[in-house]
């Protein structure tokens, strides 16, 4: 397909379906409806990427052939958490650190999700930390506090998305009650599982690619997929996206990796170096989909940065940081993998797309969702 200004794309999806086929000039050309699969890698940055490249060669994400730099700051905090970088994407406003789905003086947002659901879109949420964390919370939720988690499980339940896949069982037990994992935590007894069955969800044991609605709450906090854990997100990934990809309401898709954020903060190349390579194989996956249905949009970045990290010569390994490890290039070539800080940082993030055009250079975060809505209108 033809990549589309995201100024322009409903216009030019108007003018697709007033084409008519060849050979048959009676029979009416239906547009197929708009997909957007929206992946965010927690914390990831350029550097990350760049030590992926050296070792394994070229990303899936370099395959895409948009590319832009985002600008992450909040409205308040030049460093940004997870739930205000989530909220400018979902949104387009900033907000301040902690805060998902409302402003800086705590009223509540539109999401892009709730937008794509009001207009008959299938949406899903699909991530490998627990369900209610901050990134996808804001895209469903409204909650000054991100550690909401039990009011976030309430307002995710009321908000009825089409797929759930990701960890956090406790949030959705009463206290006292025993699941798969663990007890549960929610102190107004409710049973927001059974609530949901009532509701016609299938709630399931493993990632499975329908019918829809479905539930899957696979760990009892986060799943941390990489590729040791019994459910990884390109499991998740596979099944949700072939959930959605041939449903006629067209769809939205937010597929999170955690671990890239989780590795940054443990200072652990060799767990970062893990969880990169589980990113990339669910870049690879969306692309594929991406690629064989038409009018789809792919958008792959980040929230902010975490960890700081830097690729030094191999010489200077560890003398700044003792969270450093020495690493091969594919060529051969040594190099040294290390840390600045255990925190997040500022460092613009880097964003790779298909199916639309974006602005080139640097955008701000408030940007994505400005190509999220674009491309689902």
């Amino acid at each position: 397909m033809h990549a589309l200004p995201f100024s322009g794309l409903a216009l030019g999806l108007a003018l697709l379906g007033a084409q008519e086929p060849p050979g048959d000039a009676t029979a009416p050309v239906v547009p197929t409806p708009p997909g957007v699969i929206l992946i965010v890698a927690d914390g990831l940055g350029t550097s990350h990427e760049e030590f992926l490249r050296l070792v394994d060669g070229p990303l899936a994400a370099d395959a895409l052939p948009e590319l832009a730099l985002v600008r992450t700051s909040t409205a308040v905090e030049v460093v940004s958490d997870s739930a205000a970088g989530a909220t400018a994407m979902a949104t387009g406003v900033r907000t301040r650190n902690g805060s998902v789905g409302v402003d800086e003086a705590g009223a509540d947002l539109l999401t892009v999700a709730e937008w794509a659901k009001r207009h008959g879109r299938r949406v899903g949420f699909v991530t490998t930390s627990y369900i209610v964390d901050a990134t996808p919370a804001a895209f469903y939720g409204a909650r000054r506090d991100r550690d909401e988690k039990l009011q976030l499980a309430r307002e995710l339940f009321e908000f009825r998305p089409d797929l759930l896949f990701g960890g956090g069982e406790q949030y959705f037990l009463p206290a006292g009650r025993t699941g798969r994992f663990g007890t549960g935590e929610r102190g107004d007894r409710r049973n927001l599982l059974r609530e949901f069955r009532a509701a016609g969800y299938h709630v399931v044991e493993r990632p499975l690619p329908g019918p829809l609605p479905m539930v899957g709450l696979f760990a009892e906090d986060d799943l941390e997929g990489t590729a040791s854990d019994p459910v990884t997100l390109p499991a998740m990934a596979r099944a949700a996206l072939a959930a959605v990809e041939h449903d006629p309401r067209g769809f939205f898709l937010l597929i999170e990796q955690e671990g890239t954020d989780t590795a940054s903060h443990a200072r652990s190349p060799a767990r970062l170096l893990e969880t990169l390579r589980v990113w990339n194989q669910t870049v690879a996956l969306a692309r594929e989909v991406q690629q064989r249905r038409p009018n789809t949009v792919l958008i792959v970045t980040a929230d902010h940065e975490s960890g700081g990290v830097s690729l030094i010569d191999n010489g200077a390994c560890g003398f700044l940081s003792i969270a450093a490890r020495r690493y091969q290039s594919r060529e051969g070539q040594p190099f040294c993998v290390q840390f600045t800080t255990r925190a997040h940082t500022a460092a613009p993030v880097p964003l790779h797309a298909a199916g639309i055009e974006i602005p080139r250079g640097v955008i701000l975060n408030t940007d994505v969702h400005t190509l999220l809505k674009s491309a689902l209108e």
